[in-house]
């Protein structure tokens, strides 16, 4: 009787050790495959109510609602870029163990490496940071020793080494986005002139730059009006002078061919950024006191919203690594970091806005 109770006993103890097991590999395969979110962030409004204006880099866990920082030295660490196998992060800062310069650590925070000790003070990646194709290099658009001057510059990833391989170009924005041609040793950009817009390719073996090509000619732009790049086609925003409503276009710099994605005449494309497959574009459209997120494809062939019509502002569509939710800025500067899921369009605005928020690859 003894020994058929305690085999019942061990039994049921077995059982329980095994569902226990299981929901816990269950939770870590959760773990494992949420996204998380990453962003640099001014430690006042990381901590409200601080003063201090450090800048860290943080993670943020969307399922357990947790926030923790990967840096906790130095005073600025900003303007991050993942490795494209998504095991490193790239960040300028004040202190990588003890230097300054551009630092590599892994994406847990953990093994802080100094690759470039001789990079301007406070230099930034932008927006427009690419990778070349092979994965050994990082084109990039910062300033030189004058703070007011942007150039651009390649990081070889490999040696560490910065080159400037173009400077002093006219209108060149912080956040220009560059394109990597296939040959490795080209590089495009689109400038938005007052009147036009200019399409550059940049050999890096001489290093030269030319230019290629113009479009919209007699239009009226800023710099902020190139928004994004898939491959080597250039989305831009643009309007005329008695047309004052932005449209967007579709800029080729292979073929020079120049396409109006969306005429709206009563609308305005404020801001818009292609999906990683390239066939779909993030968009957010806008009247003076209405604004909403959409996406539109590439030949303009369908259209679907995301975020219903309001009053509140957004800005800065960016799609998550799996082209299955939305990045986007609510209110203004200081707004808030949502996310809209495409399967269901419900979104939830979880995190302070900062230019910098990225995506676990």
């Amino acid at each position: 009787m003894i020994f058929r109770l305690f085999g019942r006993t061990a039994l049921f103890m077995s059982i329980l050790i095994l569902g226990l097991l299981g929901s816990c590999l269950f939770i870590a395969s959760q773990i494992d495959n949420q996204q998380i979110t990453y962003f640099s962030l001014n430690d006042e409004f990381a901590y409200p109510g601080s003063d201090d204006e450090t800048r860290q880099i943080y993670t943020y866990d969307n399922l357990w609602a947790m926030r923790a920082p990967l840096t906790r030295t130095g005073q600025y660490n900003s303007d991050f870029v993942f490795t494209p196998d998504g095991a490193h992060i790239l960040y300028f800062t004040d202190d990588c163990g003890g230097q300054e310069g551009l630092c590599q650590m892994d994406r847990n925070g953990h093994n802080q490496r100094l690759l470039n000790s001789e990079a301007p003070t406070e230099a930034s990646f932008g927006d427009g940071a690419r990778w070349s194709q092979d994965s050994t290099r990082l084109a990039f658009i910062t300033h030189i020793n004058d703070i007011t001057v942007p150039a651009i510059y390649i990081l070889n990833h490999q040696t560490g080494q910065l080159q400037v391989v173009a400077a002093n170009i006219p209108y060149l924005d912080w956040d220009t986005p560059i394109a990597w041609a296939p040959d490795g040793h080209t590089l495009y950009i689109v400038i938005a002139q007052p009147n036009a817009f200019e399409g550059y390719r940049i050999d890096l073996e001489g290093p030269s730059i030319e230019q290629v090509h113009r479009w919209l000619q007699g239009t009226w732009n800023d710099q902020a009006d190139v928004l994004d790049v898939f491959g080597t086609v250039f989305l831009v925003r643009s309007h005329t002078r008695t047309q004052l409503n932005y449209d967007l276009y579709a800029l080729d710099m292979v073929s020079g061919a120049a396409s109006n994605i969306s005429d709206t005449p009563l609308l305005s494309e404020i801001d818009a950024a292609f999906a990683h497959g390239g066939s779909q574009i993030a968009v957010v459209i806008g009247s003076p006191s209405r604004y909403m997120l959409s996406t539109i494809a590439l030949d303009a062939s369908t259209w679907q919203m995301l975020v219903p019509p309001s009053n509140v502002l957004l800005f800065s569509p960016t799609w998550l690594q799996d082209d299955t939710q939305v990045l986007y800025r609510q209110g203004d500067d200081n707004g808030r970091a949502c996310f809209v899921k495409l399967v269901d369009f419900s979104y939830e605005c979880p995190l302070p806005w900062t230019g910098d928020i990225s995506m676990r690859p």
